[in-house]
């Protein structure tokens, strides 16, 4: 508690810890349980307005006449600390900052590519607006100017443009680069200048093969002698995405137990995914096998294109569909026809994960001998059309 009012020595040595003594003029007294009593003056920072407090004597090395002729020289060096760093920050640009930003922030994202699109849609949409303004210059006009014109037809992208603004101008705040309510918040700010994204998105859902189909189109796929057509015959069986199959390497094939183990850094999940393989499964990987460390290795050792998959399907006259699809046409017959499983295993085998945080925290198991049975009924619907 703070006792106001100019101190006296005999309120000094009767006072017990803990308390704050208040001499006036920003001088104050911190008595501690422990008996330790020190001095310290407290101001106003002249820009930001928040408090700033500096230690400068201990009682009674310190008299409280040494303290009190002190303060003005304390007050000064506060406020000179201060003005230089608001110094620093002034010529530091949004740019400058944001980078500062994405650098700090990089280690927690998954990959280069996350890293990229930051710096991207800020390069594109914010920098040519902001990117030359101090942090603390940047207002409600400035974010509605880059959002407005994206904002209907790149929702999705104006989205998150918005989020990253709203983020960095939140560690800006931290910093004391800005002071006040964040211009880029969506609650209570921007939802009032802007139409609502759930409302205006155009919801675009991945053109999926119904399952129904998925055999005939897998019996044309084994005829062709392409590379290409192994990986998606594979892509289908796994019912894996087409990244963690195209970048899959031998080392993460256990062909005893016969399990895939996809690490967490090729999982959209962040957390380790195994998958248990088939004879047809294996018969792919080994028709494949070259001496790269890749599963499905181009003939210079490396990966085929991220836009292999989907060609192959035009070249086959399917562009209708994806390669991503087949992972919904997997969940449809799931539903629909498979004797095996529950809601759960059937998440758990495309990778997913099944419920909060708090039932994922008691969820220890990943069901891989019921997916087993899961998987060996697919690829046995599948081979179906095989002969």
């Amino acid at each position: 508690m703070a006792i106001s009012s100019k101190l006296t020595q005999k309120q000094i040595t009767q006072t017990k810890g803990p308390s704050i003594l208040n001499d006036g003029n920003g001088l104050y007294l911190r008595i501690r349980s422990s008996g330790t009593l020190s001095w310290f003056c407290r101001i106003r920072h002249p820009k930001t307005r928040k408090l700033v407090d500096k230690v400068f004597g201990r009682y009674p090395s310190t008299s409280l006449h040494d303290a009190r002729n002190q303060l003005e020289e304390v007050k000064r060096s506060i406020l000179s600390n201060c003005l230089i760093t608001l110094n620093t920050n002034n010529s530091l640009s949004f740019r400058e900052y944001a980078s500062q930003f994405i650098r700090r922030k990089a280690p927690e994202w998954r990959n280069q590519k996350h890293i990229q699109q930051w710096r991207n849609t800020l390069r594109d949409y914010a920098h040519p607006i902001i990117g030359d303004l101090n942090p603390s210059e940047i207002t409600t006009t400035h974010i509605v100017q880059i959002l407005e014109p994206i904002w209907t037809h790149k929702t999705e992208t104006a989205t998150r443009v918005r989020q990253r603004l709203e983020a960095i101008l939140d560690s800006a705040t931290v910093e004391d680069l800005f002071v006040g309510a964040n211009p880029a918040r969506w609650k209570g700010h921007l939802r009032y200048l802007l139409p609502d994204p759930s409302k205006i998105r155009k919801v675009r859902h991945q053109p999926a093969m119904p399952y129904s189909e998925v055999p005939e189109f897998a019996c044309k796929l084994r005829k062709r002698d392409a590379l290409s057509a192994r990986l998606l015959e594979f892509v289908i069986l796994t019912a894996s995405r087409q990244s963690e199959a195209r970048l899959a390497t031998h080392n993460e094939i256990d062909r005893e137990h016969r399990i895939w183990t996809i690490p967490a850094s090729r999982m959209k999940a962040n957390k380790e995914h195994r998958v248990p393989l088939t004879d047809r499964m294996l018969e792919i990987i080994e028709a494949c096998r070259t001496e790269s460390d890749y599963l499905f290795a181009d003939d210079l050792g490396g990966t085929l294109s991220i836009n292999a998959l989907r060609m192959l399907m035009k070249r086959m006259g399917f562009g209708l569909y994806v390669p991503h699809g087949f992972r919904s046409s997997f969940r449809e017959w799931c539903a629909e026809q498979s004797t095996i499983g529950t809601f759960e295993v059937w998440e758990c085998a495309l990778g997913h994960n099944v419920g909060n945080a708090t039932t994922r925290a008691y969820l220890r198991s990943d069901y891989l001998e019921d997916r087993r049975k899961l998987m060996a009924l697919w690829c046995a619907f599948i081979e179906t059309m095989r002969h």
